[in-house]
């Protein structure tokens, strides 16, 4: 006898389980998009450019780091490109918060905190590629659409969540609230 098919429902919920991983770490990525270009601009002095090469160098870290991070799931396994991928995001938080320690030094400060950007977009390659990979080895190539879909929701949710939180909590507590003095 055969083993009856998982339900469309518990197919869902071990998706969801997985690509939680991802929500959590869009909300960090989402929790600065929003105020580091007024930081870099208004607290550090640059023109608005620097503030949008700062800002779009995390992505530009994600497009070209997507080769290496689906080579690093492949080779040691999702679960644990995630784990450097969260580890990437602590470190990424922790260069800001150096970075806003040095506003003083306002092209250290940038230059630090640019490093972390860019250490933030590999991570979230690896998050991206990591989650989606476990939930297709977890559910079957069958629900690949299924798992893409579910970590875009989770990404964009998050994200949709993360910036306007960072604008509320600059508003109501400083950018010490995110780590930016």
């Amino acid at each position: 006898m055969s083993a009856a098919a998982p339900s469309s429902l518990s197919i869902t919920l071990q998706i969801v389980s997985i690509v939680f991983y991802t929500f959590i770490a869009f909300i960090c990525i989402g929790l600065p998009i929003a105020v580091i270009p007024g930081y870099v601009h208004e607290q550090l002095g640059f023109s608005a450019v620097v503030a949008g090469v700062t800002i779009g160098s995390q992505y530009l870290a994600t497009l070209l780091s997507r080769p290496m991070a689906g080579r690093m799931s492949d080779n040691v396994g999702t679960k644990r490109a995630i784990v450097w991928g969260l580890a990437g995001i602590l470190v990424s938080g922790v260069l800001t918060f150096f970075a806003t320690l040095l506003q003083s030094m306002p092209t250290l400060s940038l230059g630090i905190l640019i490093v972390g950007r860019l250490l933030l977009g590999v991570a979230q390659g690896l998050i991206g590629v990591g989650t989606i990979s476990w939930c297709m080895g977890a559910v079957g190539a069958e629900h690949t659409a299924r798992s893409i879909s579910w970590n875009g929701i989770a990404s964009y949710g998050a994200i949709a969540i993360g910036a306007p939180l960072g604008v509320v909590m600059v508003a109501e507590y400083g950018y010490n609230s995110l780590g930016i003095a």
